[in-house]
């Protein structure tokens, strides 16, 4: 899954990612990855770490990512990938960005 692109007006050098996802059996980083990208083809991988629990089922999860490496852009993407055939869903995403 992909977000569509949100225009932030200048240019991420960092970016932070928090999400509450539901991961089963999972383990957050290895089946249930996150990654940002200014200009919506260049990925890099956040590094995820387990924040707490949300609910029961779901934890939140995540990190903090340096872009500068990437192709310049004023926006921000991110995009959700599972990695096995365990039931996972993403309940939403913050990203702050400087």
């Amino acid at each position: 899954m992909t977000s569509n692109a949100f225009a932030l007006g200048f240019q991420p050098s960092l970016a932070r990612i928090v999400a509450p996802m539901e991961i089963g059996s999972g383990v957050v980083g290895t089946d249930g990855l996150l990654d940002l990208s200014r200009d919506g083809a260049t990925w890099t991988a956040v590094p995820l770490s387990d924040l707490g629990k949300f609910d029961s089922n779901t934890r939140i999860v995540g990190g903090l990512v340096n872009l500068a490496g990437q192709p310049a852009g004023t926006s921000i993407y991110w995009r959700w990938r599972t990695t096995s055939g365990i039931a996972q869903a993403l309940h939403g995403v913050w990203v702050q960005c400087k």
